[in-house]
Order: C-alpha cells, then structure tokens, then sequence
C-alpha cells in the first residue's frame, strides 16, 4: 500500500501503510517545511490497520529523530485504526510509551476524534481534505 502525506495550513497529516527509515524522514522533511511556513505544526500518523509493526532500522529512525520532530510540532498523534482487543491494546501502550516522552503527544482511535478534541482550526476542512487524499 501507498503512505499518503498532505499539509493543511498549520497540520501535517501523514497515513502510513508501510513504515520505513525514507518514509519516516520524509514525514519529518514534511513537518519542517511546514513549520518553516506556518510555525510549529499539528502532526497526525494515522497508522492503517494493515501497517506492519516496524522493523528494528525504522524504529530507530523514529526513536532518533523524536526530538527532531518536537522542534517543529505544537503537538503530535497517532491515530491508530481498526477495531478489537489487539488494537485497543497497541492504543493503550503506545499512550503509556507517549506519557513519558511529551506531554504534547497524543492516541486516538479516529482522525475526526483526534482534530475535534486538539481543537484544530477549521477541522471539517481538515478532515475533508484528507479524506481526499486517502489519509482519513
């Protein structure tokens, strides 16, 4: 499957099908020019029910490049889709992982929930645009 990127004024919404070390820092290249822009941004991973956990290289690539992604984001979340014990339990661990590292970092289940509840500026734009591009 196809990861799908899209910047929506201050909001970088990214849907990851397959996570790699490239798609990883593309996400970030895509983070850093929209700061550059707007100033620090609103970054959502909607992670597919499909998507693979990832390997040990994209693991790191996330893990070093966090504090990266802090200097260009007001907040980041991931939205981990799908339905069941197995998901629910990915949510509650990644949220626990999340408690330690940023207070600006969130989990959620939906994109709709995660751009309501952040408030995000004119969300049903947001939330549109997405759907268009494949990410919500």
């Amino acid at each position: 499957m196809t990861n799908h990127m899209l910047a929506v004024r201050e909001n970088v919404l990214i849907r990851w099908s397959a996570l790699s070390p490239a798609e990883v820092q593309r996400s970030i290249k895509l983070a850093k020019d929209t700061a550059a822009r707007y100033g620090k941004v609103h970054f959502f991973a909607v992670i597919s029910p499909t998507c693979s956990l990832p390997d040990a290289e994209s693991r790191k690539t996330l893990s070093d490049n966090m504090s990266k992604m802090t200097e260009y984001c007001a907040s980041m979340s991931v939205v981990i889709e799908g339905r069941g014990l197995k998901v629910a339990t990915l949510r509650s661990v990644s949220a626990s992982f999340l408690l330690f590292a940023d207070k600006n970092m969130h989990v959620w289940s939906s994109l709709s929930e995660a751009v309501a509840t952040l408030r995000v500026k004119e969300a049903e734009d947001i939330l549109a645009q997405a759907t268009a591009a494949g990410i919500a």
